[in-house]
């Protein structure tokens, strides 16, 4: 188990998102969306202990109909 951190709240955490790119592919014919994909680049920094965690998603969608 992790126990607490003292000095450490929400109150002094913050989140930076640094990179995000969104790719769609459409049907030229449609205009219906085909794939969709998302890669999230943000970072939880600690600000009270001067710490700092980067953390990255990366999701794709295939749409069907």
């Amino acid at each position: 188990a992790i126990g607490a951190v003292p000095g450490l709240s929400l109150s002094n955490i913050s989140i930076a998102y640094e990179n995000v790119t969104a790719v769609a592919t459409v049907d030229k014919a449609t205009g219906n969306v085909l794939t969709a994909n998302y890669d999230l680049k943000w970072t939880i920094n600690f600000d009270k202990i001067g710490a700092a965690i980067p953390l990255g998603t990366r999701s794709s969608y295939v749409v069907t109909f």
